[in-house]
């Protein structure tokens, strides 16, 4: 008979041992690796999702206004009469003809007066004007009354005292302040005087403007146009060590008229624009521009600042945006 003998089981080795946790170092540190860096790729992913759509809501709000450069409600000859009271010391005021709405700014040249914060000294900016909001019809104008006044198409025509509006006919623009408006009526007056903000210094509504009690003569007639007159500016600017993008336009407060300006996109450190002027092929910078009533077209840079925690690329953080003007 034979007999067979088994050796005892004697278990691991310690070289066995750490082979066996070295492999399992390496696996874990391999899961981790991965886990890292899909972490990283999602974070990057994300914060240039939300980058991407942050700029378009910017992009589509500048597109807006700056579409609308220029525009009256009439087909006229360009000339505007401008009777708020000392009109070329606020930007906002000062409608320039030959800029025909619209007026940009190279970093070096940025005004300080645009809104508040003010703007950053190394950053473009832009002005615009046009009239906006629902326009009525004019059906008479009572221009030498008492009260210099206006009887439009409808009573609801939503304006008040205070606001600064635009009146045109085929012949040219004005831009006054209402003094006084009745729904009822449907009528809206434009005295000069009184203690409203600007104010009117005529009730003259003529071209060329005339700056007294009467000013120069003119009656709007039928189916002349009533908008509201917007201007805007766009601009970076730093609040608290953070910059961002700026809008500035005139509110009614009161029976006054005052610049505000809303923060639209935090994170922008840069606004650079570049305009295309029916005359030319080339894409100019603000300072080139050879006439401002032929441009047709702004290209609108934005330069984004990266999220914490996120490292991106100089062309990642930068969103381009052509933006053509619809009234040229």
């Amino acid at each position: 008979m034979i007999i067979k003998t088994y050796a005892k089981q004697a278990g691991l080795t310690l070289v066995e041992l750490m082979i066996a946790l070295t492999l399992g170092l390496v696996l874990i540190g391999g899961v981790t690796g991965v886990f890292i860096a899909n972490q990283t790729t999602y974070r990057i992913n994300e914060a240039l999702s939300s980058m991407q759509e942050n700029a378009r809501i910017a992009f589509q709000l500048m597109a807006r206004d700056i579409r609308s450069a220029g525009f009256s409600g009439c087909t006229n000859n360009g000339s505007v009469a401008n009777v708020l009271n000392n009109a070329n010391t606020q930007w906002w005021t000062n409608w320039q003809a030959n800029q025909a709405g619209i007026l940009g700014y190279t970093p070096a040249t940025v005004p300080a007066g645009l809104g508040n914060p003010a703007p950053v000294n190394d950053s473009a900016a832009l002005q615009l004007m046009f009239g906006g909001g629902n326009s009525v019809s004019i059906h008479d104008h009572q221009p030498n009354a008492a009260s210099a006044t206006l009887f439009v198409n409808r009573a609801n025509h939503g304006l008040a005292p205070g606001d600064i509006v635009m009146a045109c006919d085929d012949d040219h623009t004005a831009i006054f302040q209402v003094t006084n408006a009745n729904v009822a009526n449907q009528t809206v007056v434009h005295n000069a005087g009184g203690s409203q903000s600007p104010g009117n210094c005529s009730k003259g509504l003529g071209f060329p403007t005339v700056c007294t009690a009467n000013g120069t003569p003119h009656r709007f007639g039928n189916n002349a146009m009533l908008t509201r007159f917007e201007a805007v500016s766009w601009y970076v600017g730093a609040a608290n060590g953070v910059r961002s993008l700026y809008r500035g336009t005139p509110r009614r407060t009161g029976n006054d008229t005052v610049l505000a300006t809303d923060e639209i996109l935090r994170g922008v450190q840069q606004l650079n624009l570049r305009y295309l002027e029916s005359t030319n092929t080339a894409l100019r910078a603000a300072d080139a521009v050879a006439s401002w009533a032929d441009v047709v077209a702004v290209e609108v840079q934005l330069q984004m600042t990266a999220p914490a925690n996120v490292q991106l690329a100089a062309d990642a953080l930068t969103f381009t945006y052509m933006i053509n003007l619809r009234n040229r």
